[in-house]
């Protein structure tokens, strides 16, 4: 007897556009954002693509929030950006909240705290200034409705999330760290879908003269799935060097080469790789 594999596609509308909004600011302080963009629910989320510290965001991150969503967001800030706060509505129904099935507003909370000073969302020190530290905290919350295939409306369903930031910078050195913890529940079993993660990341910003800089580079996350029936625990080690050809504007040119190990562990399964990552910003 012999078992036969076969495979179908079809095309479907997809949006490629990661990001595009517009802007209107009442006053300096104060701004409103329409349009396609990243819900500002970590650090993370509020970093732009050409500012990582690596080629992608961080694995432990994107297990509870990834990719962008269409939506509004108010931000503002006092004390020359040392208090920072957004609260922002968006339409729920990409990656970032449900699978595809369900529809509901997500609604999003942040705060950020620089008592010594400014923080720009950027990781990394190269102007290597003083000591800087940054507290935050995000909130997201996401009532929905779940539907079937012929559209007929199923459970219901309530996901909270809930996540804490510290960031600290001195001379070069630049430290990043996140915890993250996530609630979903649905009235058909009314059983706690429960996973928490973190993360930590360090690069240190040296300087080789006029023209170049180089930047070793770590990172270590770990998520916990489905604690509350079925865990499934994962661990990521990330470590490479960043170079930077124009270390004056570090964006504009970088030069990424790291590894990444990703251990199983519920599963007992490991996987090795790397990437090369060469970035030229104009």
């Amino acid at each position: 007897q012999r078992d036969d594999v076969a495979a179908a596609g079809e095309r479907t509308p997809a949006c490629l556009v990661e990001e595009a909004t517009v802007a209107y600011a009442p006053l300096a302080n104060l701004k409103l954002r329409l349009g396609q963009r990243r819900v500002p629910f970590t650090v993370e989320q509020q970093i732009s693509n050409t500012a990582l510290m690596f080629p992608q965001r961080s694995d432990a991150n994107a297990v509870f929030l990834a990719g962008t969503d269409l939506g509004g967001l108010f931000s503002g800030s006092i004390g020359e950006g040392r208090v920072a706060a957004a609260a922002g509505v968006f339409n729920g129904t990409g990656t970032p909240a449900g699978t595809g099935d369900e529809r509901g507003l997500l609604y999003a909370l942040r705060l950020d705290v620089s008592p010594l000073g400014a923080f720009s969302f950027s990781q990394g020190d190269p102007e290597r200034g003083p000591l800087r530290v940054g507290l935050g905290a995000g909130l997201l919350y996401y009532p929905a409705q779940s539907y079937d295939e012929s559209g007929y409306p199923g459970s219901e369903l309530r996901d909270l999330r809930v996540s804490g930031s510290l960031r600290l910078a001195l001379r070069g050195f630049y430290f990043q760290g996140e915890i993250i913890r996530r609630q979903r529940t649905d009235s058909l079993s009314s059983r706690p879908r429960v996973a928490t993660g973190a993360y930590g990341q360090a690069s240190y910003h040296v300087p080789l003269g006029d023209h170049f800089a180089v930047a070793p580079i770590g990172r270590l996350g770990w998520a916990t799935e489905d604690q509350s029936f079925a865990p499934r625990e994962t661990m990521w080690i990330e470590a490479g060097l960043a170079f930077f050809p124009a270390p004056k504007d570090p964006e504009a040119v970088k030069i990424v080469a790291q590894y990444l190990g990703v251990k199983r562990l519920t599963e007992r399964e490991n996987a090795n790789g790397g990437t090369v990552q060469v970035q030229l910003a104009w």
